[in-house]
This record gives C-alpha cells, structure tokens and sequence, in this order.
C-alpha cells in the first residue's frame, strides 16, 4: 500500500471536518422537521404489530442460554 503524503493526509482530514459540518447541519434539520411524537407512535405500533403477529413466548430463553453456556464452558 503506497502511503499519501502529509498534504494529502491534510487534504483528506479537511474533506472529513467539512463533510461532518454539512451532516451536522443535516441532522439538525431533520430533527427540526420531524414530528418526534408520530415516529415514536408509529414505532410503537410496530413493536406491538410485532408481538402480536410472534404470539407469546413459550419461554424467557434462559434455558436455552444456559445450555449454550454450558457446551461453550465445556470447550
């Protein structure tokens, strides 16, 4: 791998430090512009969408982690 000179190293810091001041200004105008309240009503109904269509759980998973533990403590 060729090594870039110092002023390209400089050249290419540059780009990151402008490029991460115009996605800060992005990202503030997204958040700005959103409605925190709807996306935080839509994911909700998505989780319970989700729970509904998976059923309850048969078990909590702990069992099944348990054993994995033990075969991965056996090596």
């Amino acid at each position: 791998m060729i090594q870039p000179t110092d002023e390209q190293q400089r050249a290419w810091m540059a780009q990151w430090r402008s490029a991460a001041v115009a996605l800060a200004r992005v990202r503030q105008a997204e958040l700005a512009d959103s409605d925190l309240a709807r996306i935080a009503s839509d994911l909700e109904d998505a989780c319970l969408a989700s729970a509904r269509a998976r059923g309850p759980a048969a078990t909590s998973g702990l069992v099944e982690q348990q054993r994995i533990l033990r075969r991965w403590r056996r090596g």
